[in-house]
C-alpha cells in the first residue's frame, strides 16, 4: 500500500438547518448528516440527487452520494459524493494525448445503461468545530464542493425529517399512478406547530488566515496592481464571451475545449475600500482551485495573493482504495481520525 498526497481545504458551516429572518430556528450540522444518513441507507445511488439541475444555466450536473462513514463518537462523519459528468450521444468522449493537435483521434466508450458517468469527491466535517474540509489526491483539480451544498440544501428543502409532505394524486389527467408531493412546510418534531416561514440553508465559506487579508488591506493606498488568474469554461456563456473579446483584442481566434487558464494584470491607482471589499467577495464566492486575485503593493516585491490567505494542507496518508483507485470512506475516517492532531490547525480557527 502506497502513500498518497492529500490536499486538504478548509470552509466554515455558516448555515446549516431551518431557519427565520436570517435566526436558527431548529436543526443542527450532526443532526442533519445522520438524518441524511439514514435517507441514503436503502436507496440506490441514482436515488439520491436532492436538487433539480438547471442545465439551461449551464448549473451543475446532478451529485449523488456515494457513501458515508460516521465516527462511533459522531465527531467526524467522511461523505463522499459522485458527481455526474457530461456525455454525448455515443458516451465518454477520449483523446488520446500523445496525437498532434488538429488531428487527435478521438475514442467514444459506451457508457453501460443505467451506469452514471463522473469522479467521486471526498468530504470531512468536523462535528466540534463546525467545520467541513474537501479532501483532493494531489492530482485532482475539482474539489466538488459547490456540488456539495446543493446536495445537503436540497435535502433539507425536500427529504428531511423535518418536511412536511402533502401528497395528492393527480386528477387532472385521470391517472391514478401519479402522486404529487407538495411541500407544506417543515416542523422541528411531531409535536411542534408547522412552520410555513422557515427556509432551508447550508451555507459554507472557506477559512481564511486574517493576516494576509489584513495586510493587503492595510496597504490599499500603495497597491499599484490587481492581478488575476481565471480558469474560463466554455460550458459557461459569460466565460466564452470574455474568451472571444480577449482574443478579438489580439487578432487570434480562441481555441475552444473544455478550459483555458488566463492571467492578466492592471495598474490602479487609488482603490477605494469599497472596491477592494467588492473584489475579495466576488473571489470568496468563487470555488475554482484556479482562480486568484493578487495585489502588487508598492514596497513589497511579491504581490499578494488571495488564495495564500486560505486554510489549507498537504499531507501523505496510506487510504485503501477500490480497485478502480476509488477511496474507502471507512479507511478515509480512520485515517483522518489517526492523523487528527495534525489536521487540527486547519480547523481551529
Amino acid at each position: 500500500n502506497q502513500m498518497d498526497k492529500f490536499k486538504f481545504n478548509s470552509y466554515t458551516i455558516d448555515a446549516c438547518g431551518y431557519y427565520s429572518r436570517g435566526k436558527l430556528k431548529f436543526g443542527n450540522l450532526l443532526e442533519t448528516l445522520l438524518d441524511f444518513q439514514s435517507w441514503v441507507k436503502n436507496k440506490n445511488l441514482n436515488e439520491t440527487c436532492t436538487f433539480s439541475p438547471d442545465n439551461e444555466k449551464g448549473e451543475i450536473l446532478p451529485v449523488y452520494c456515494f457513501d458515508i462513514a460516521v465516527s462511533n463518537n459522531h465527531d467526524d462523519i467522511i461523505l463522499i459524493t459522485w458527481n455526474e459528468t457530461e456525455t454525448i450521444e455515443s458516451g465518454m468522449a477520449s483523446v488520446n494525448g500523445l496525437d498532434p493537435v488538429g488531428n487527435p483521434n478521438v475514442e467514444t466508450t459506451k457508457v453501460p445503461t443505467g451506469h452514471i458517468p463522473g469522479y467521486p469527491t471526498y468530504f470531512w466535517f468536523s462535528i466540534p468545530y463546525n467545520s467541513l474540509v474537501t479532501i483532493r489526491l494531489d492530482k485532482n483539480r475539482l474539489n466538488g464542493h459547490q456540488g456539495l451544498r446543493l446536495l445537503l440544501e436540497g435535502f433539507l428543502s425536500k427529504f428531511s425529517k423535518h418536511v412536511v409532505i402533502e401528497y395528492s394524486e393527480d386528477n387532472e389527467h385521470n391517472n391514478d399512478n401519479v402522486i404529487n408531493e407538495v411541500v407544506l412546510g417543515y416542523q422541528e418534531n411531531e409535536e411542534k406547530e408547522l412552520c410555513t416561514k422557515v427556509s432551508p440553508r447550508f451555507w459554507t465559506s472557506v477559512k481564511k488566515i486574517d493576516g494576509e487579508l489584513d495586510l493587503i488591506r492595510r496597504n490599499r493606498s500603495k497597491i499599484s496592481k490587481l492581478l488575476r488568474k481565471d480558469c474560463l469554461h466554455t460550458i459557461e456563456k459569460t466565460d466564452i464571451n470574455l474568451l472571444h473579446r480577449l482574443f478579438e483584442n489580439m487578432g487570434g481566434r480562441p481555441l475552444i475545449n473544455g478550459e483555458t487558464k488566463i492571467q492578466y494584470e492592471i495598474s490602479i491607482a487609488d482603490l477605494k475600500e469599497q472596491e477592494l471589499n467588492n473584489i475579495i467577495e466576488k473571489w470568496n464566492n468563487d470555488p475554482e482551485e484556479w482562480s486568484n486575485v493578487g495585489f502588487k503593493i508598492d514596497g513589497i516585491p511579491d504581490p499578494k495573493w488571495l488564495s495564500h490567505s486560505i486554510v489549507k494542507k498537504d499531507i501523505e496518508i496510506n487510504v485503501e482504495k477500490t480497485e478502480k483507485g476509488i477511496l474507502k470512506a471507512e479507511s478515509l475516517l480512520y485515517q483522518i481520525i489517526h492523523y487528527k492532531e495534525l489536521l487540527i490547525s486547519l480547523i481551529e480557527r
